[in-house]
């Protein structure tokens, strides 16, 4: 999929379509960890772990 990266305040940022966000769960506020290298960059969704 191609998508566009778009100027975000003095960042940028891209848009995760609909059905990535809802099979990933990712809503608004959801954290991720964004791993990148040379070549790539990889968004993996951080499960919410409940306190004890």
């Amino acid at each position: 999929m191609i998508i566009t990266v778009e100027k975000c305040g003095d960042s940028l940022g891209i848009r995760i379509p609909r059905y990535i966000a809802e099979e990933m769960s990712i809503k608004q506020g959801s954290e991720v960890e964004l791993i990148s290298d040379k070549e790539s960059i990889i968004l993996k969704p951080q499960k919410k772990t409940l306190p004890h």
